[in-house]
């Protein structure tokens, strides 16, 4: 099998040797499971606010995802980059649900749990439907929807952050819609 799903599992079967997995599949599950649970968790809390935590979890699933589509054409590359512009702008304007509040003197903020929930569900489905279920398997759908996810997070976090930068000019929190 060629897909994209299964050349990365291969790739990263060397990465992933220090986790007590049998199978690389598990090891990424197990990954992707430990970054959503601590997702949930922040989204149910907040976090201190700072520059590097509010784009480091973007980062983090930009990352995943070039990763997983490190065999791209040109022509993909492009049209990726205009699905990610369209999901920041549709991350940007439907984070509602994302807010800053004061805690203990800090600035915390809390992200939608719905978009990160999410790119966890279309990223296990994208690596594993190759290998459990090939006959399901629509790489270029769950591409698609996968980069403007990703888009989203990323449009979630510049909102915050623009969002922050008023709040440091006006000195009160306001509501984020």
């Amino acid at each position: 099998m060629t897909s994209s799903g299964t050349s990365i599992i291969l790739k990263l079967d060397t990465y992933l040797t220090f986790l007590p997995f049998g199978s690389t599949e598990y090891s990424l599950l197990f990954l992707i499971g430990v970054m959503y649970l601590i997702r949930v968790i922040l989204a149910l809390h907040g976090e201190k606010f700072s520059e590097t935590r509010i784009f480091l979890m973007p980062a983090i699933y930009s990352l995943f995802l070039v990763i997983t589509y490190y065999t791209t054409s040109l022509f993909q590359i492009y049209f990726s980059l205009a699905l990610a512009i369209i999901g920041i702008l549709l991350g940007a304007l439907l984070s509602k649900k994302a807010k800053l509040f004061e805690k203990k003197g800090r600035t915390y903020y809390k992200r939608s749990l719905s978009v990160s929930t999410l790119w966890t569900v279309i990223f296990g489905i994208n690596l594993l439907s190759p290998l459990y279920y090939p006959q399901y398997y629509y790489p270029v759908i769950l591409s698609v929807l996968l980069v403007i996810v990703t888009g989203m997070i990323i449009g979630q976090a510049v909102r915050i952050f623009g969002k922050f930068k008023r709040y440091e000019r006006s000195g009160k929190i306001q509501d984020l819609s």
